[in-house]
């Protein structure tokens, strides 16, 4: 617990030290919410529903998924990075495991951040309060928040994932640029799903990455009844499962070739 809590201290510590920073690229990501936003306000001029979906609820679900993305992080970069130069054979001296550090110190770095961006996350909500819808009862608030806790985890992981494949390959910026393209489309990041068509849409709802942002939003507008959400969590928690073993094992494989190497 004294390890855990020193991580913590020491993100937050490095949180508040560059705050200008985290100021800086919170208002610079609020640029493509806003065009997004008045982009939808063009278009449901000659139309009161798209795909079902009023215009307080697209401009909701694109301010929500905004949130939840100021709220997760992969660090994909940052472990290939490490990977890469070396980097990584200081943290595995260390007494604790790699893996942990990576999840406590990238939980609490988005947490801070976001807790500090609260004053231009209120601006924004101010500026856009004529479009904004809420659960429709306490209980989907609960619901919403272990949807997004599961978003969280499960990008978290699928980051790791990625990074990883620095053990093997030296050049990986492309394939984490366009896996991070793909999943923002599949996931319902650049579309709601109900915008696809029926087939493709089915297929993707079994997919993970649908519980990075659209399963979320679903449960957020009220659109999934009680036992559909239920199912949803239980199956996101499935792939929440099916991940941590697939990183596990790739991680000691990893760390295999990293040692063989002299890393």
């Amino acid at each position: 617990m004294q390890k855990v809590l020193a991580f913590i201290n020491i993100s937050l510590k490095n949180v508040i030290a560059y705050r200008a920073e985290v100021w800086y690229w919170f208002v610079l990501n609020l640029i493509p919410l806003f065009v997004t936003a008045y982009l939808w306000l063009a278009v449901y001029k000659d139309s009161k529903t798209v795909a079902g979906y009023t215009l307080s609820m697209m401009v909701t679900y694109y301010l929500v998924i905004f949130f939840i993305q100021r709220l997760s992080s992969a660090p994909t970069f940052w472990l290939s990075s490490l990977i890469q130069q070396g980097g990584l054979s200081a943290f595995l001296l260390k007494p604790y495991g790699f893996i942990k550090y990576a999840f406590i110190q990238t939980v609490t770095n988005q947490l801070s951040s976001f807790i500090l961006s609260l004053p231009l996350i209120a601006l924004v909500m101010y500026l856009l309060r004529l479009y904004l819808m809420f659960p429709i009862s306490f209980v989907y608030v609960l619901l919403f928040t272990i949807a997004v806790v599961i978003s969280i985890f499960l990008s978290l992981i699928i980051g790791l994932l990625l990074g990883s494949i620095a053990f093997w390959a030296t050049e990986t910026g492309s394939l984490f640029y366009s896996y991070s393209t793909i999943v923002g489309f599949l996931g319902g990041g650049a579309l709601p799903l109900d915008m696809f068509p029926s087939g493709v849409r089915t297929v993707l709802y079994y997919l993970p990455f649908q519980y990075l942002f659209n399963f979320p939003l679903q449960v957020y507008l009220g659109d999934l009844t009680f036992v559909q959400i239920c199912g949803g969590l239980l199956l996101g928690f499935v792939w929440l499962v099916l991940f941590s073993v697939l990183l596990n094992i790739v991680w000691r494989r990893g760390l295999r070739v990293y040692g063989a190497y002299g890393g």
